[in-house]
């Protein structure tokens, strides 16, 4: 039987991880409140563990994040909540996603590339992993091979802010402006259309 403590860290989750998935920084600050309520709760819960890692290392103030924790103690945090994650759950793919987001932050694009490629074989559709596998492509040049991550990723949801932003980045930097204007023109219509959904 499912404890009322399993109900309630899980849906301090569920709220914590939509709240990530805006990038803003106030909106991952609440986050990562209620991640540590979840842990308190349920100390075994390894999906929280993993997105407090993910809300701390897009919290530092390292290029490319959004917040002003320093990378260095940000890193330390995240660090340890992937190990605990992976501890509880082998298996959990957004544990891997942020241990190659970490990777590719310390300068081990190898590992970050084999932690991202296992997050996705484990959640084919994890945008994060996709997102951040495209951006690990990216710093061995291999920009065509980034462009076609990453409007594989806005297929699976056109409205993923960090994925759109980076497709119409590296569609243009490779020359595609077409398909830089469709990526956008898509999100626009969604974003625009009643009926569509909301983030």
């Amino acid at each position: 039987p499912v404890s009322r403590a399993d109900v309630t860290a899980s849906g301090l989750f569920l709220e914590a991880r939509d709240l990530i998935y805006t990038r803003s920084p106030a909106n991952m600050e609440r986050a990562l409140e209620l991640l540590n309520s979840a842990i308190e709760i349920d100390p075994n819960y390894a999906p929280a563990y993993a997105a407090r890692a993910k809300a701390v290392t897009l919290l530092s103030d390292r290029p490319g994040s959004y917040g002003t924790l320093p990378a260095k103690e940000s890193l330390e945090r995240a660090e340890k909540d992937v190990e605990q994650a992976l501890l509880l759950d082998p298996a959990l793919s957004d544990a891997y996603a942020v241990q190659g987001l970490i990777n590719s932050d310390t300068g081990r694009p190898d590992f970050a590339v084999s932690s991202l490629r296992r997050a996705i074989e484990l959640n084919p559709n994890s945008l994060d992993a996709r997102n951040w596998l495209a951006l690990a492509l990216a710093n061995d040049g291999r920009l065509r091979d980034v462009a076609a991550q990453l409007k594989e990723l806005v297929e699976i949801d056109p409205l993923y802010g960090p994925g759109v932003n980076n497709a119409v980045t590296y569609s243009v930097d490779i020359g595609d402006l077409e398909g830089a204007r469709r990526v956008a023109q898509r999100y626009l219509d969604i974003s625009n259309d009643p009926g569509g959904r909301s983030t």
